[in-house]
């Protein structure tokens, strides 16, 4: 089961110009950013206090072009505004403006000057571009098995993979006898979701849902934890120290579903909730837990293996060899 994709920042937006003189007194720049304009006036002493609510603030012309430049860096950087918006340096007279973070958001960040004659004329100097994002996807919330076994179940290539479905979202290799399994009502606030277990011949338009499990949780204190809802319980093949062959049970919880058991809750969102009943946890790196709940999609099965059809058997004919022509199953199919 997938959860969603996420940007994260590859490389960081950057751009720099060059002061070709010192402000004069009113003499005036701006870093514009998504529709919302921070305004830099040069000025002679006294300099006046800035208008922080006012996205206004005044700083030293200085004597040159390089104090120019070094005054405003030191400004841009003391506005608590611009923070989470761009950080200033300086080469000699060049301003050099970076992204406060890495991805494409702060592309697009433009810094203007004013004409020293006449502060209603500005001309664009710097534009902050080369902001990359990467796509990821996170580690699948939980994994699913069918209880039944074998590649009839399979419509599906892999995890990644729907299946390859008809116009009317009808599995191609959809059947009675094979299933599909459906996510809805994500809660992020809750930190729940509806799982349900649908027949694989069924489509969009006229669902078979065969079970509905709602109000999952990944949270494993959790009276709604998906592994103790479902079961997570599989019979495995075992042989004790004499060399007796025993079925043996794995798992906590035993199987409520008809269908399917939970093999894996690879994010387990612990306390999903804290004391207030309100905030959202986070995990070890500081993520929210809402991010590892699954997305709302539809899905699959795949690897199956193995068939209980013997090729070739004589169901109808004559048994003339026990070993090879057996009715399906012969011993060492077990």
């Amino acid at each position: 089961i997938s959860n969603t994709t996420v940007s994260t920042g590859d490389a960081t937006a950057t751009g720099s110009g060059t002061l070709t003189a010192a402000f004069v007194d009113g003499q005036e720049a701006n870093i514009n950013y998504s529709g919302t304009s921070y305004r830099f006036i040069g000025s002679g002493d006294p300099i006046p206090s800035d208008d922080i609510d006012g996205n206004l603030f005044f700083f030293s012309t200085g004597s040159d072009a390089t104090g120019t430049a070094e005054n405003l860096r030191d400004e841009i950087n003391a506005a608590t505004a611009l923070q989470s918006v761009v950080s200033a340096s300086t080469s000699g007279a060049e301003l050099q403006l970076t992204g406060s973070s890495a991805g494409t958001s702060f592309n697009g960040i433009t810094f203007t000057t004013s004409s020293a004659t006449d502060t209603s004329v500005s001309s664009s100097l710097i534009t902050l571009g080369g902001g990359t994002d990467s796509t990821i996807q996170t580690t699948n919330p939980f994994t699913i098995e069918t209880l039944g076994k074998g590649e009839s179940f399979n419509t599906s290539t892999g995890a990644s993979d729907a299946g390859s479905q008809n116009s009317d979202s009808s599995l191609v290799s959809g059947s009675v006898d094979n299933l599909r399994y459906e996510i809805s009502n994500i809660n992020k606030s809750k930190g729940t979701f509806s799982l349900s277990v649908r027949r694989g011949d069924d489509n969009l338009k006229s669902k078979i849902v065969l079970e509905t499990f709602n109000n999952l949780s990944l949270d494993p204190n959790s009276d709604s934890y998906i592994a103790s809802v479902i079961g997570d319980q599989v019979l495995t093949k075992a042989t004790d120290s004499s060399g007796i062959v025993y079925l043996q049970t794995t798992g906590s919880y035993v199987n409520k579903s008809n269908y399917i058991r939970v093999s894996a809750v690879n994010t387990p969102t612990l306390n999903y909730l804290g004391t207030d009943g309100l905030t959202v946890g986070t995990d070890s790196t500081g993520t929210s837990y809402s991010a590892s709940l699954p997305i709302a999609q539809s899905g699959s099965f795949h690897g199956g293996v193995g068939s209980n059809v013997q090729a070739g058997a004589s169901y109808f004919g004559s048994i003339t060899d026990a070993a090879t022509d057996a009715q399906g199953l012969v011993d060492g199919d077990y």
